[in-house]
């Protein structure tokens, strides 16, 4: 019977209300587990929101384990089915992206759709709406990954890395925005990105965030000098136990080469290579002349 029940969840026979699990026994299936984990982002969200009701660990741990004894499941159990889902990552995606769906879903129920930037670091971001951009063209989105993520305090600590080499659209001075919707519930988030250039030296930005949660954009700017051969980085988080966070609408935006832009970014450092850190600033060409090897904050 379980064989004809498989076979007819690949053939997708079965009617759209029956879940096809392929979660063993002992383990919480995915559509259980994808009810679970909205439940306990809601409940994460409420202590959030009203910390004087919950003053202590105790107190959040047993509104946790109330929403679990609901479903009938224990801490025990939320932790061995995250242990076995973080070997099958593949069908944890697929259950958190459900998951992200109904929350998402949820809040635009309540609140309209999202889209206002809110708390960014991009000065010519703020108060913008939020725009989805094409794959192609002079203003691109080049994030090629899943859009949408949420991380569990049994995932610990990790990230979401991305790699790239130029395509024939880019150009030198090109400025790389990293866009997000953040929702980091007092975990720690980062994001990292960096551009290898052809004569060895790297263009490197980092950001933390754990708070001020919204649309968020942080940029990369591009040497107008230097030819890239590479732009990389990551979306890194560290996740507390029991705790549980989320990043939507990933874009990587890349823009050409604007002057008026060009000398205006957050921290952002331009890294020699050591048998030439000596004699790089000497050599820099006079419009990123003075960032070699140094900070440099936006204006």
């Amino acid at each position: 019977m379980k064989r004809i029940f498989f076979y007819l969840c690949l053939l997708g026979l079965l009617p759209a209300f029956i879940a096809c699990d392929k979660a063993p026994d002992g383990i919480i299936k995915e559509s259980v587990m994808e009810k679970v984990l909205v439940d306990l982002t809601k409940a994460d969200v409420y202590v959030s929101m009203y910390p004087g009701q919950f003053p202590n660990d105790s107190a959040r741990l047993a509104l946790k384990q109330s929403v679990l004894a609901s479903y009938g499941l224990t801490l025990h159990d939320l932790d061995t089915s995250l242990v076995w889902y973080g070997h099958h990552l593949e069908i944890y995606d697929k259950v958190l992206q459900k998951a992200t769906d109904r929350i998402t879903d949820e809040i635009n129920d309540n609140q309209g759709a999202p889209g206002r930037a809110v708390n960014t670091h991009s000065p010519t971001a703020v108060n913008s709406l939020h725009k989805v951009y094409p794959n192609s063209g002079d203003t691109a989105n080049v994030w090629s990954g899943q859009t949408t993520w949420m991380f569990t305090g049994g995932m610990k600590q990790g990230m979401i890395p991305f790699d790239m080499s130029p395509s024939s659209e880019s150009q030198s001075g090109d400025r790389y925005t990293m866009e997000l919707k953040s929702l980091a519930m007092g975990n720690r988030l980062s994001v990292l990105m960096a551009a290898d250039y052809s004569d060895g030296t790297t263009s490197i930005v980092s950001y933390t965030f754990s708070g001020g949660d919204g649309w968020k954009s942080y940029d990369l700017q591009t040497d107008s000098a230097r030819i890239v051969k590479r732009v990389y980085g990551k979306i890194g988080y560290q996740v507390k136990p029991g705790g549980i966070a989320f990043v939507d609408s990933i874009q990587l935006i890349r823009t050409h080469f604007d002057r008026q832009r060009y000398s205006s970014f957050n921290i952002q450092k331009l890294i020699a290579p050591r048998e030439e850190s000596s004699t790089a600033t000497a050599t820099a060409p006079a419009l990123t002349r003075g960032i070699e090897g140094s900070d440099r904050r936006s204006r």
